[in-house]
């Protein structure tokens, strides 16, 4: 049982970062004052987290190894109205949420309250008796549901300029920091992409890794690469290997702008960010923008 007579839940969750292998990822705010931001229950409990994954792994059983084709279609292909029919039920279901933790309410975003979150199931603090009896595979379910919930649901609800600066400097800051102590071995769910729930299941298991692909952080990608390059390396299964490729790939795609830039040049003008010659030139060049048209309509990445 943890207790938070030594440390606070969210900071003892980063400080794990003290005892990783190298490459080293840096725990986000350590040096800022604890968040008092608290997620509301009203909004924030185990009906929102069941929701996102019935929705998200629709037709994508845990105990299937490979990803179904129509499954990877809502996932990352879906066009026109299809797309728009999709975003409606996002929107449907988690509009509220993403609005609870909004830029305006939660100004100075950080990992902390949903670390708390899962602090809490892990120590029978959840108001349902249900959810704390389950414990530690409740608190895994809950992580997946709002890594879900802020790398995936926020991009499906804010595509325009606004909605993406929004994606970019708020929802993705919450995401990253939030799979940053939850990827370290010693957080309390160890590291949580390979929770035995979900360990062989790609399609579950690989959504931890999105925040990172998200990241201009250089070394979230070194990490991330290093973490697919073993898993390529082990998987035997022909289709598993397959979807597990794509994710090398995009990867590699996405470490080499930031290895080049720094940062994602496409992200620019939704972030007010002035482009250098050469960042135009790449973007005029069909430089890779990950299906985010410049007006900022389409999926951000």
């Amino acid at each position: 049982m943890l207790t938070r007579l030594v440390t606070p839940a969210p900071l003892r969750l980063l400080n794990t970062f003290s005892k990783h292998q190298q490459p080293v990822l840096k725990p986000p705010q350590l040096s800022r004052k604890m968040s008092t931001f608290t997620l509301p229950k009203s909004v924030f409990n185990p009906s929102l987290y069941h929701r996102a994954r019935d929705i998200w792994f629709k037709d994508q059983p845990l105990s299937k190894r490979s990803v179904d084709i129509s499954v990877l279609k809502r996932w990352f292909l879906l066009a026109g109205d299809d797309r728009d029919a999709f975003d409606s039920v996002c929107a449907r279901n988690f509009s509220e949420a993403l609005d609870a933790i909004s830029p305006e309410r939660f100004p100075n975003p950080s990992a902390e309250p949903f670390l708390r979150e899962i602090e809490d199931i892990l120590e029978g603090r959840n108001a349902d008796e249900r959810v704390a009896a389950r414990g530690k595979d409740e608190a895994a379910w809950t992580a997946l549901s709002l890594v879900i919930l802020l790398d995936q649901m926020s991009r499906n609800l804010f595509r325009t300029s606004e909605g993406l600066r929004k994606v970019y400097a708020h929802y993705d800051v919450i995401s990253k920091g939030f799979v940053d102590a939850l990827m370290a071995p010693k957080s309390p769910l160890g590291r949580i992409d390979e929770y035995p729930l979900w360990k062989d299941s790609i399609g579950y298991r690989h959504w931890f890794y999105m925040p990172w692909m998200h990241s201009e952080d250089p070394e979230a990608h070194e990490r991330l690469e290093t973490i697919l390059g073993k898993l390529s390396e082990e998987e035997k299964e022909e289709e598993v290997r397959a979807f597990i490729a794509s994710e090398v790939d995009a990867a590699r795609k996405h470490k080499d702008i930031i290895d080049r830039f720094g940062r994602y040049p496409h992200r620019n003008g939704a972030l007010g960010r002035e482009s250098t010659e050469e960042e135009k030139q790449f973007l005029r060049s069909g430089g890779d923008t990950f299906g985010v048209k410049q007006d900022h309509e389409d999926k951000a990445t």
